[in-house]
């Protein structure tokens, strides 16, 4: 959601509000512990945070128990999807306030917060209009941070599984793509330090094939196809789970992912 306009595959999340707040995978407690350091959450420093791009809060609520120590002096939370907003309303605390905003729109006073974060959304409205606007709302000296979840596909079956539902990304700009960094270059380190980058590898366990046909719906392109199309999907899904013996005798499997964390500090 860049240029004050939410791209058009984007707005499949609409339509799977519910699977991406049940199915999307968390953030690992490292990855959170990290952030926390670097972006020094302590009581001394009592920042304010604003994220980009919130969802239904998946992020946010990793950043609940920061504001609940008196670690944060507050946390904002800007997205533009009204069902997105809603579900957000009804499963994160009410000391949170959520916006409607864009990545190039952002409900905020000049140089007024100390982080933004966006987490799995940046590749959504990263722009040079998106990064002035972050450089307007951030103080001196303040943080932006990006986070993401990505299946890892060192793993064969999850090769062959990404392989199959990414073929349906429409020429959407995805974060595997890279193309958000296209951006930074054109800022030149102007209002933008160069990129510092931390990657992470865990796994989930305990993942059924439900689950994941739940986690796979939630992506906007696989929500935006026709019932007729999604339900090929879910076949060749099946008939791969099959094939590969993903499952063996069991119900469950552990899932592999790398979380990938970029961050960088304004130039004022």
């Amino acid at each position: 959601f860049g240029m004050t306009e939410v791209h058009v595959v984007a707005k499949g999340f609409d339509k799977q509000v519910d699977a991406y707040d049940r199915a999307r995978p968390e953030y690992p407690k490292e990855a959170i512990d990290f952030i926390a350091r670097e972006l020094t959450f302590d009581n001394h420093q009592k920042r304010k945070v604003l994220e980009l791009g919130s969802g239904t809060g998946k992020f946010t609520r990793m950043l609940l128990p920061f504001l609940e120590a008196g670690h944060l002096e507050s946390i904002t939370a800007v997205e533009p999807s009204p069902q997105m907003r809603e579900k957000f309303s009804q499963t994160v605390s009410s000391k949170i306030a959520i916006l409607e905003g864009t990545g190039d729109r952002i409900p905020a006073e000049d140089s007024s917060v100390d982080v933004v974060v966006a987490a799995q959304a940046f590749h959504w409205f990263a722009s040079l209009a998106s990064l002035k606007e972050i450089h307007r709302v951030l103080k001196p000296n303040g943080q932006f941070l990006c986070i993401w979840n990505l299946l890892d596909d060192r793993t064969t079956w999850v090769a062959r599984f990404r392989d199959l539902f990414e073929r349906y990304e429409s020429g959407s700009p995805q974060y595997r793509l890279g193309l958000w960094r296209k951006c930074f270059e054109e800022d030149q380190h102007q209002m933008f330090d160069e990129l510092q980058e931390h990657h992470l590898h865990w796994v989930w366990p305990n993942r059924t094939r439900e689950l994941l046909w739940q986690e796979l719906l939630s992506k906007s392109y696989i929500a935006a196809l026709s019932n007729q199309d999604r339900e090929k999907v879910h076949q060749e899904v099946n008939d791969l789970f099959d094939e590969m013996k993903v499952f063996g005798d069991a119900d469950h499997v552990d899932v592999p992912y790398n979380t990938d964390i970029v961050w960088t500090r304004v130039k004022k």
